[in-house]
């Protein structure tokens, strides 16, 4: 190695998930974790609402042999089966609750005709693009890139506003944005799964990133940094030097960067242009989480068995009975609580709310969606997000390869690069590694 001698093996740029599953990957390596804010997890965050389990952000485990689940096992988390019965849905003032995503159309508060066309296009969708919707992203494949190119609203062409209504309101629940500003490809994937179990982790998916710190320390001797931004990382003389706001440099021979894409091309100098390109092209869509205590059980509004109501034509996308997150024995302190969620534009607006008008806004919303709830609820709290999702746009295919590859000695991951929530994150930070440790081998190979 030429230049300055590197201290550490690795230093891993993000303390998220995707920075913390690197890290954990890199067995019998000497790393350092730097996270910007003052705790690890970025959007997977818990905390206790009245003896309810409040997920901040990311709340479920999909795929219990997926790479999130696995994790979990590896380090002892408890997942548990979420129960719920059918398919509900909120729409024009209507609660529906059905066994099937076909009983659920012929339940919607929509015309014959476009109950016919919605259910047309669902056989069309499994038939002909089932199984491109079900491979991991590849850009060699003509039916993922054909879906990769057309808008969904232009996809499903919606003849009536409820119809549109309820388009936006599923691209909403997969990418926080409608569906005229996504491509077809993320929400239709999402829909296909739209009966898939989901797993709680056992008090909360912070627990989760509890256990990933606990064994960096204790079984890794992890160097952890927390609330000291990055200021620039560069790739020169042999080592990675990342710099910090407070004057420190770190040296490392490899690096990764497990953060946002728009923060890693700003920190990283002299990105090659074909890497600049991708992360330029990825953008973020904001949400924010929503935790109404109450004085009376969920129950009361939300019927038993709906554990997520998706929600059609309001400012929240969905609402959720904390109860069914939350561990059975855990010692209550209020009756119930309620978790609401947004997309982007309602965010945005809250965002730019004065504390009483938003809660005002909020309930308002939950009166309307949940007659009577909004006189039961005695607290809100709101959790807003800015980079909350990072929405499949249209040409976003091309850029897969390019956003997942390294460049010199620094790697990168992160859901940009998979955007499929905690397991993209995991998926990607693991990916990360594996390519790191291939790369060392190669070097002391030569």
């Amino acid at each position: 190695m030429s230049g300055a001698a590197a201290e550490w093996d690795v230093a891993v740029v993000g303390g998220g998930m995707a920075g913390l599953a690197a890290a954990l990957r890199l067995v019998g390596l000497r790393v350092v974790l730097i996270e910007a804010e003052p705790r690890f997890g970025g959007r997977v965050e818990t905390l206790d609402v009245g003896g309810f389990t409040w997920n901040r952000g990311a709340q479920v485990v999909i795929d219990r042999s997926g790479p999130t689940a696995r994790l979990a096992d590896d380090l002892g988390v408890s997942l548990r089966k979420i129960n719920k019965c059918g398919i509900p849905l909120w729409m024009s003032g209507k609660l529906i609750q059905a066994r099937s995503d076909f009983s659920l159309f012929a339940a919607l508060p929509l015309s014959l005709t476009d109950k016919v066309a919605l259910a047309m296009l669902m056989v069309k969708v499994r038939m002909r693009y089932g199984a491109a919707l079900a491979k991991a992203p590849d850009p060699t494949d003509p039916t993922q890139r054909f879906l990769d190119s057309e808008q969904l609203d232009r996809f499903v062409r919606a003849s009536s506003m409820p119809s549109r209504e309820l388009w936006d309101s599923l691209a909403r629940n997969s990418t926080s944005l409608a569906a005229a500003q996504v491509a077809a490809f993320q929400p239709l994937s999402n829909l296909l799964h739209l009966t898939s179990v989901e797993y709680v982790v056992e008090g909360g998916t912070g627990n989760l990133v509890k256990a990933i710190v606990d064994a960096l320390l204790v079984q890794h001797g992890t160097r952890l940094i927390r609330g000291r931004p990055v200021k620039s990382v560069t790739d020169t003389d042999g080592v990675a030097r990342i710099n910090l706001e407070d004057g420190e440099t770190l040296l490392a021979r490899h690096a990764v960067l497990a953060v946002p894409a728009d923060i890693a091309a700003r920190i990283v100098d002299d990105l090659p242009s074909w890497k600049r390109t991708a992360l330029q092209a990825i953008d973020y869509a904001e949400d924010a989480s929503v935790a109404f205590s109450l004085s009376r059980p969920a129950t009361d509004f939300l019927p038993h068995g709906i554990w997520r109501l998706p929600v059609v034509g309001r400012g929240m996308i969905g609402l959720c009975n904390a109860e069914h997150a939350s561990p059975p024995d855990q010692p209550r302190r209020i009756a119930g609580m309620i978790r609401g969620y947004t997309g982007h534009d309602t965010a945005h607006l809250l965002r730019n709310m004065a504390g009483e008008d938003r809660h005002a806004f909020l309930l308002a919303d939950l009166d309307a969606i949940l007659p009577g709830a909004a006189a039961a609820c005695t607290d809100v709290q709101v959790a807003l997000w800015q980079r909350a999702d990072s929405p499949w746009r249209v040409g976003r295919l091309k850029h897969i390869e390019a956003l997942a590859r390294p460049t010199g000695r620094i790697f990168f991951c992160g859901d940009y690069v998979d955007p499929s929530g905690m397991n993209g994150a995991v998926l990607t930070g693991q990916r990360a590694a594996a390519q790191l440790c291939a790369a060392r081998l190669g070097e002391g190979a030569r």
